[in-house]
């Protein structure tokens, strides 16, 4: 594509590219707010642990920096 003077990557890649990198922010972010107010709770019984974070935010923001990756990766030609 460079050769041919267009750009790196193509319009359909980059916004493959923004979609997981919002899915990761999101399901990453919601975990981590999740995680913070599982270690501020002291008394009581915790209904929410960690394997129940990573089983329910894990798998988007794997499956979105999957998709990230390979929209960003450069083949070699």
């Amino acid at each position: 594509r460079e050769a041919r003077g267009l750009p790196r990557h193509s319009a359909v890649r980059l916004i493959l590219a923004a979609a997981a990198l919002l899915t990761m922010l999101f399901s990453g972010g919601c975990s981590l707010l999740i995680l913070a107010s599982l270690f501020g709770q002291t008394t009581g019984e915790q209904y929410v642990n960690l394997p129940l974070v990573l089983m329910f935010g894990g798998p988007p923001f794997l499956v979105g920096l999957l998709i990230w990756w390979l929209a960003m990766r450069r083949r070699s030609q």
